[in-house]
């Protein structure tokens, strides 16, 4: 009996990642969870876990994009998270199974998206999210600075009543899409800042976020056309065709 030596080693290689990472992922939400050893979910995580980092260690350099695209998905749920709490979905973070579900979807999604050569589309998506973020938190940092500094006294009559608050970059960064950051920028604490339903919305925060999005919508538009708009080039003679013609005798 004859066995192949390359094909044997790569399975026992995929195997031991599925055990390795089965177990990590166990004692991981064991110990986060304080679950039992018979838990059903924490089970249920481990298998996920260790299916996914076993396929990505059996595709090879594909399984790295897609470790990729895990930790982009890991990282959306998370974010989105924080934001559907804070609006009051307390019970994604209550309910474990729910909190399981509902990252699992996320990662689960974006392997697929890694999977069927979508990174292309997900590129055009995300670059623009993440340099519409920086330029608007910039233009942010740059205008209260700015406004603090007494550079801008030309147009202070036109905004009167604001106590502008400065900051780092990153902390206007961070109030993009962070609930807990800090109340930086030119309307922190002036009179502009409003509730609805009993919360409160900073004025900051709503004039960044919309900014941002026309960022991203606008971005995300021209990526995509022209991801589309790629031509796509033609031989002009048969690939069957010989490179050298034969002399003739």
């Amino acid at each position: 009996m004859v066995f192949d030596g390359d094909l044997c080693f790569k399975w026992i290689l995929v195997s031991g990642v599925f055990i390795v990472t089965y177990i990590l992922a166990m004692n991981q939400v064991s110990a986060i969870w304080d679950l039992s050893y018979n838990s059903p979910l924490r089970q249920v995580v481990g298998l996920e876990a260790g299916a996914v980092a076993a396929y990505c260690a059996f595709r090879g350099i594909e399984g790295v994009q897609l470790v990729v695209g895990v930790i982009l998905g890991m990282a959306v749920a998370h974010q989105s998270l924080l934001l559907l709490v804070a609006q009051g979905a307390g019970v994604l973070v209550t309910d474990k199974r729910a909190t399981v579900a509902y990252f699992s979807v996320f990662v689960l999604g974006m392997v697929m998206v890694f999977r069927s050569k979508g990174l292309t589309k997900v590129l055009a998506v995300l670059s623009p999210a993440v340099g519409g973020a920086l330029i608007v938190s910039a233009l942010a940092f740059a205008v209260t600075e700015l406004w603090v500094q007494g550079l801008l006294s030309s147009v202070e009559s036109a905004l009167p009543g604001l106590t502008p608050q400065s900051g780092t970059w990153f902390e206007f960064l961070q109030l993009l899409w962070s609930s807990h950051s800090e109340d930086v920028g030119l309307f922190a604490g002036s009179k502009y800042n409003f509730s609805i339903q009993g919360q409160e919305w900073r004025f900051d925060k709503v004039a960044d976020g919309t900014l941002w999005f026309l960022f991203f919508a606008v971005g995300c538009r021209l990526q995509l056309k022209r991801s589309k708009a790629v031509p796509v080039v033609e031989a002009r003679e048969g690939l069957h065709v010989s490179l050298l013609e034969k002399e003739s005798a």
